[in-house]
């Protein structure tokens, strides 16, 4: 997979256009990193903010409808290249839920558009106490079309009451992590074997113990 994390939802369109030219070369590349096929570019959709901090329009129908056009016109660029297009969902984006998840897919038709799945990214201090249902959801919604894993925790945040702070898989400094891996590895395993799994918020040192982590399940 190639990271190319860019704002699709940027609201000034002089800017925008450099970053979807940005995305476009890497889909162009991407059969160089992965001769045999299966090439993945991902991405999140951003905010209408240009730095990617929430806006309170983000969940609305207007940036849901300003951002198909974006995510269509990548996607036949993906087609063309023989790659493919990998979107992750963020709950203060554009693309913020496993409902809108699964309405993009549905409005784009195409096996070209795959998802990253990444479950702390569709938490927050609202709805974190309901991951289960998330993670369920996402899993009957749009199970099919996950390609990539992106594996970290969370903690409450103690300096953000209300929020949450990302962490590493299983940190043992911040309790272990809340999210519950013995709900998302079982599931992978039973349907998506052999899947990757990318670890965020590790490093070199700790990346082993992150996978045993993992390993646990």
């Amino acid at each position: 997979m190639l990271g190319c994390y860019i704002n699709l939802s940027h609201p000034d369109p002089a800017a925008k256009a450099p970053l979807l030219a940005y995305f476009k070369e890497h889909l162009r590349c991407a059969r160089d990193f992965a001769p045999a096929g299966g090439a993945i570019v991902a991405t999140e959709t951003g905010s209408l903010n240009p730095d990617w901090s929430p806006h309170p329009d983000n969940h609305s129908e207007a940036a849901y409808q300003a951002l198909l056009p974006v995510v269509a016109n990548l996607v036949e660029e993906a087609q063309r290249h023989g790659a493919t297009f990998g979107i992750e969902g963020v709950t203060s984006h554009v693309l913020h839920s496993p409902q809108k998840i699964r309405r993009l897919l549905s409005d784009i038709k195409s096996s070209n558009l795959q998802v990253v799945f990444d479950p702390v990214n569709l938490l927050d201090g609202s709805n974190y106490q309901d991951q289960d249902r998330i993670m369920q959801e996402s899993f009957d919604l749009f199970g099919d079309r996950i390609a990539i894993i992106h594996a970290k925790d969370f903690t409450l945040n103690p300096d953000a009451p209300g929020t949450l702070k990302q962490t590493r898989t299983g940190d043992p400094a911040n309790g272990g992590g809340q999210l519950h891996y013995n709900r998302l590895i079982p599931w992978l395993k039973q349907h998506k074997p052999g899947i990757a799994i990318l670890l965020e918020e590790a490093s070199e040192s700790t990346a082993q113990e992150c996978i045993n982590y993992i390993n646990r399940f």
